[in-house]
């Protein structure tokens, strides 16, 4: 069964998914998903079909909420986009 686990760091809100079966004594490989834990959830059912169907190796999922999507995204602050006018 995949275990959501949320969690809140550095003010971020994560959302860690991890695979059916999980073993903490195991190492895995990891995907970050920006634009958060809704996302990342919504990716998981399919995650889990490929892994429980052999297709993929077990795998953690972490999303990762942005607080401003504009200047976590990019390495300057960035204007926001909803100001254009065409």
């Amino acid at each position: 069964m995949i275990q959501y686990l949320d969690e809140k760091i550095a003010n971020y809100e994560v959302c860690v998914i991890l695979p059916s079966g999980y073993d903490q004594t195991k190492k895995y490989r990891t995907i970050y998903m920006h634009d958060g834990g809704e996302t990342a959830k919504q990716a998981a059912n399919y995650i889990d079909h490929l892994i429980l169907s052999g297709q993929i190796e077990p795998l953690i999922v972490i999303g990762i909420e942005p607080i401003n999507r504009n200047n976590d995204y990019t390495p300057w602050e960035a204007p926001s986009t909803t100001c254009f006018q065409i």
